[in-house]
C-alpha cells in the first residue's frame, strides 16, 4: 500500500547549513569546522554486481576499446568529449564502463597497467571540471555519475599505483568530480542521468 512521504522538518541550523554547502563551502568544513581536512582516501570497495565482458577487455589490453562489436583504437580516442564518437561509445569510454570488461578478463595486477594508461589519456584532456555541463559526453551528468561510481568501484584497478603523487592526483580528480556532480545534478539532461547522478 503506497504511503505519502513527508519530509522532516528543517530547522534554523540545517538550512543555514544548507545554505552554506550551496553556496560553495566545502562539506568537510560544515561537518568540521575547526579541524584540518583530512587527506582523500578509499577505505573501502564493493565487488561489481554485473560483471564486465571478458573479450571486450581483452581488446582493451590488446589497445581497442570494443563496444557492440565494433573496435576503436584507444589511442585515436580524443578523450575531451567533443569528438564524433557514436553515443554508445562515447558513454563507455567517459563512463570508464570499460573498468568492468577489464576487471573480467584478468587479476587486478595485470588489468591495472591498462586502466592506468587510459586514465592518464582521459585525465590529461580533463585537467579540471567544466563550469556548468555539456563539454560533450565527458561532462554529462550521466557520464560523470557512472565516471565517479566506476573509479570507486573499481579502485583496485585505477588505484593501484604505488606512486603517492599520482594517487594523490586520482583521488583528488575524483573529488573534484563527486563535487562537480553534486552541484550539477540538477541540470541533468534527463531524468534517468538525474538518477545516476543521486
Amino acid at each position: 500500500m503506497p504511503t505519502d512521504y513527508v519530509a522532516p522538518e528543517v530547522g534554523p541550523v540545517e538550512r543555514m547549513v544548507r545554505l552554506a554547502y550551496r553556496l560553495g563551502m566545502p562539506g568537510n568544513v560544515l561537518a568540521r569546522p575547526l579541524r584540518k581536512a583530512s587527506a582523500p582516501r578509499v577505505l573501502a570497495t564493493v565487488t561489481e554486481p554485473l560483471p564486465g565482458h571478458a573479450a571486450a577487455g581483452m581488446a582493451l589490453r590488446a589497445g581497442h576499446f570494443l563496444v557492440l562489436g565494433l573496435k576503436q583504437p584507444v589511442a585515436q580516442v580524443d578523450f575531451h568529449g567533443t569528438e564524433t564518437l557514436t553515443a554508445p561509445i562515447a558513454r563507455y569510454v567517459h563512463g570508464f564502463h570499460w573498468l568492468a570488461d577489464l576487471a573480467a578478463c584478468s587479476a587486478p595486477a595485470q588489468g591495472a597497467p591498462t586502466a592506468e594508461r587510459v586514465l592518464d589519456m582521459w585525465l590529461a584532456a580533463n585537467k579540471e571540471p567544466p563550469a556548468k555541463p555539456g563539454k560533450g559526453m565527458a561532462w554529462s551528468v550521466e557520464a560523470t555519475a557512472h565516471r565517479v561510481l566506476n573509479w570507486i568501484v573499481h579502485a583496485p584497478l585505477v588505484l593501484s599505483t604505488t606512486a603517492n603523487a599520482k594517487r594523490a592526483k586520482i583521488l583528488a580528480a575524483l573529488s573534484d568530480q563527486a563535487r562537480w556532480l553534486d552541484k550539477h545534478v540538477a541540470k541533468a539532461e534527463t531524468r534517468l542521468a538525474a538518477l545516476a547522478g543521486w
